[in-house]
């Protein structure tokens, strides 16, 4: 998949990271983009009279309701304690959370400003919504949290490094301030 296919910078890096699990053998399977029926909508049937006869005509009232989650991840046993932690048993220790068994449901939103407050409508809505529908429990991700706690991937470190010289910064000079590790270094520290 190309960046072109994603809503944002952020799902794409995201999914860049999830790829990297998955070669390494944590995930089994990534689906983007899973769509769930939240509300059919309301419809009425209301009388049109005609010359000759009356006809019962459907109207909407109220549109139905789709919500698109961004990722539905499938993982491997070995990614349990590590990057996964069952919710009925929850511990503090991995990123990703499951309910009752190894998919996480994700939902990806940018680190920076929300201009139109969709991380607030995702919490107090969607997810509660979501999870009272169908018993899924959908997960907010913010990339550089996801980053910070865990690891940078190869596939896009040149995200998270100048590449132009700027007034404080020159070429190559680290974008955020924590600690940027790989895979490696972290599988490395969480086994220590």
């Amino acid at each position: 998949m190309n960046r072109d296919q994603f809503d944002s910078t952020e799902e794409f890096m995201v999914y860049l990271y999830l790829c990297e699990l998955q070669s390494e053998g944590f995930i089994d399977k990534i689906i983007p983009q899973v769509s769930y029926n939240l509300f059919n909508g309301f419809w009425i049937n209301y009388d049109k009279h005609l010359i000759t006869k009356v006809k019962s005509i459907p109207k909407k009232i109220i549109n139905s309701r789709i919500y698109t989650l961004d990722f539905e991840v499938h993982w491997t046993e070995k990614a349990k304690d590590i990057f996964i932690t069952n919710l009925t048993k929850f511990n503090n220790k991995s990123f990703f959370w499951t309910f009752g068994d190894n998919v996480s449901h994700l939902e990806v939103k940018g680190s920076t400003f929300d201009l139109q407050s969709s991380t607030r409508l995702f919490n107090s809505r969607t997810q509660p919504m979501m999870f009272s529908e169908f018993g899924i429990y959908v997960q907010l991700i913010k990339p550089l949290d996801l980053f910070k706690n865990t690891f940078i991937p190869k596939s896009i470190e040149e995200f998270m490094y100048y590449k132009i010289n700027t007034k404080k910064n020159k070429v190559g000079d680290k974008k955020y301030s924590f600690n940027y590790r790989t895979l490696n270094e972290y599988l490395n520290q969480q086994f220590k």
